[in-house]
């Protein structure tokens, strides 16, 4: 299978209309020119969003460019947590921390106090990256980099420098400690 294009929807939308648009030449003229303002666009855009995507994506000299915030221990300071939350489909949040959540809009409301007190203007701590396990690593290098662009391929899945484990039984699917790497080539 051949990689994923890169290319957005309305370059290859546009595309597929100027080629489409073969015996209409001002429909022609107009897509085209629509076409090359998108693509100027792109042009101008395009990186900035790279230098966002590698700042999201890694470690830079051991520095984190991207810290993570450990959201869930300074959230449970301020705010109570709505038993089975996932089974709402409706949240209406009213004055001073009141939720009202229903499954359906028809259904009874629930009425609750989320709000332990006020928030004191700070940021949650930093935590560490753990980064990803050898098996995950292994995962994405073996069986995802395939179809990768390959100007993308050392950023998304490089080669990982911890050695691949030997096999176990099981079925490797790189997503938890304990399961191991095929060696299948």
């Amino acid at each position: 299978m051949p990689p994923a294009s890169d290319l957005c929807w309305t370059y290859q939308s546009s595309f597929k209309a100027i080629t489409e648009a073969v015996n209409n030449n001002d429909r022609k003229q107009v897509l085209i020119r629509n076409f090359y303002q998108h693509l100027t666009i792109v042009k101008q855009e395009r990186p900035y969003y790279q230098e966002v995507y590698e700042k999201a994506c890694w470690v830079r000299k051991g520095k984190t460019l991207v810290p993570t915030y450990d959201w869930s221990t300074f959230l449970a300071e301020y705010f109570t947590k709505i038993k089975g939350i996932k089974s709402f489909q409706h949240f209406y949040m009213i004055s001073s921390g009141f939720v009202i959540v229903r499954d359906m809009s028809s259904d009874k409301k629930s009425h609750h106090i989320i709000i332990k007190h006020p928030h004191q203007n700070h940021m949650p701590a930093v935590m560490e990256a753990p980064g990803l396990s050898c098996q995950r690593q292994w995962y994405l290098f073996k069986e995802i980099r395939p179809f990768i662009a390959a100007d993308k391929e050392n950023i998304v899945a490089r080669q990982p420098s911890i050695p691949l484990p030997k096999p176990t039984t099981g079925v490797d699917r790189g997503h938890s400690q304990g399961v191991t790497v095929s060696n299948k080539e």
